[in-house]
């Protein structure tokens, strides 16, 4: 009786979502012309989904392939119109209008970058020269037709937690996997073998014509400087030592990513405070101020703190923050790798029909 009261909120969900969406793969729109990626996972955010997407537009740029990516715009106020935010050299929109996933796209060289709760409408108004379209987080809605479903899941987050709302994060259990061409299984250079194994083997339960690759997010150089709009341009690289005290902050899906990219990467930082904020946690000033008070208690008046370059987007545009404490921020910047020398493979399996055309 117990066990059926905590699951049928769930259930009810499953149900609203599944109704969803097969009225919404019924008004499905298919775009003859344009290789559509879909980039999307079963969570609500957390499984480092961008830095995945900016790999393919970069592997896409190099090949003189122009390329749209459309995100619904989170955050943003021009979610229901549709904006384009880039053209690719461009930035047309800020914070507010855009939201803060869709400036981390425009800083991509060459990539157009559009926001729409429509999608169809935002392809259609915005695709110019495109020839692929990446769509971020769309998974769960097949309005727009796509050609190769990515699907990404965060090896750090166990099995047992995979809850579908309202008693965990997930939109949908793993039996939707079956929808997926090409899985890949995030962090997984942080992630126990046990649990790996286990992920695997579910995966090839519920997805077994799906391919399974395991990846990491990499990370990348500290930076600081390049506080003009949203770009780290005019970025410089700050060298920190092996050991090095420093505090860190973010917002993201998964803080705890975030934070062991700091302690156990190639940095080896040792993170003595730090605060995790809410997914796409809206800064303001006094926000800072506060951070940077607490890391004074924390001993580190003298230093920075350290943020993801998501994070930095947000921060970037306040109006009100002082240029001392603007300087004492930095920036950890992440790239994406498939392991196991698997790269080329994933990168063909996924984007290579859109090279060939």
């Amino acid at each position: 009786m117990f066990e059926f009261l905590a699951r049928w909120p769930a259930a009810l969900y499953l149900r609203a979502h599944r109704r969803t969406f097969r009225r919404r793969l019924a008004r499905q729109t298919v775009f003859e012309q344009l290789y559509v990626v879909s980039v999307g996972n079963l969570s609500a955010g957390g499984t480092g989904k961008t830095p995945v997407a900016l790999l393919l537009a970069e592997q896409l740029r190099g090949r003189g392939v122009p390329a749209l990516a459309v995100l619904r715009g989170y955050g943003g106020t021009a979610s229901k119109t549709g904006l384009l935010v880039s053209d690719g050299t461009r930035v047309f929109a800020d914070l507010r209008a855009a939201g803060d996933e869709a400036l981390l796209f425009a800083r991509a060289p060459g990539l157009r970058v559009a926001v729409g709760r429509d999608r169809v409408s935002a392809i259609l108004r915005f695709a110019g020269d495109a020839r692929v379209v990446l769509l971020d987080d769309a998974f769960q809605n097949p309005l727009v037709g796509r050609d190769h479903e990515l699907v990404l899941i965060d090896a750090l987050v166990p099995l047992r937690k995979m809850l579908v709302f309202p008693a965990g994060r997930f939109r949908e259990p793993p039996e939707a996997l079956s929808r997926a061409d090409t899985i890949v299984l995030t962090r997984a250079d942080l992630a126990p073998p046990e649990q790996l194994d286990e992920l695997t083997q579910m995966i090839a339960r519920n997805a077994p014509r799906a391919a399974v690759f395991r990846g990491r997010h990499a990370p990348g150089p500290v930076v600081s400087g390049g506080w003009r709009g949203s770009s780290l341009a005019e970025s410089t690289i700050v060298k920190l030592a092996p050991g090095t005290r420093v505090g860190a902050f973010c917002g993201l899906g998964n803080p705890d990513g975030f934070f062991r990219s700091l302690s156990e990467g190639p940095h080896r930082l040792d993170v003595v405070y730090k605060r995790a904020f809410a997914d796409h946690h809206p800064y303001t000033a006094a926000d800072v101020r506060a951070l940077f008070r607490q890391a004074d208690r924390a001993g580190l008046s003298d230093l920075n703190l350290i943020t993801s370059a998501k994070d930095f987007v947000r921060l970037a545009g306040l109006p009100d923050l002082p240029e001392d404490l603007r300087r004492r921020i930095l920036v950890l910047e992440i790239s994406f790798e498939v392991l196991e020398n698997r790269q080329a493979e994933f990168l063909k399996r996924v984007i290579g029909p859109a090279l060939l055309e």
